[in-house]
């Protein structure tokens, strides 16, 4: 038995003010997936906002996702377009699974 989740996607919901990540994480392995923390650029968001179908900590289930809402507004110095957020999923079993991605913010 292995627990095994990945990062499938991310997206931007940059409407107005609004600057949320959202992040898919999928259970990929054969036993439930115990995510504990979500960090970006190294900050842990402990919970993520509203809008997301799950917040941490959380399970999940062999062969479902959730998507997390993260708002990443709260970084220092304030993200804009062209800059990269690294991401890192942490389960309680000391597992991980991340991500890179460029932000792009229309009208930045």
């Amino acid at each position: 038995m292995q627990e095994r989740f990945t990062v499938e996607n991310t997206f931007f919901n940059t409407t107005g003010t609004n600057r949320r990540l959202l992040i898919f994480v999928r259970n990929v392995g054969a036993e439930e997936a115990n995510i504990v923390a979500i960090y970006v650029n190294g900050v842990n968001f402990g919970t993520t906002g509203s809008g997301g179908t799950c917040n941490v900590p959380v399970t999940i289930p062999v062969k479902n996702a959730c998507e997390f809402n993260v708002n990443f507004q709260s970084l220092s110095p304030s993200p804009k377009t062209g800059d990269t957020l690294y991401v890192i999923v942490a389960s309680a079993r000391g597992n991980r699974a991340t991500y890179t991605v460029r932000i792009y913010i229309p009208g930045t």
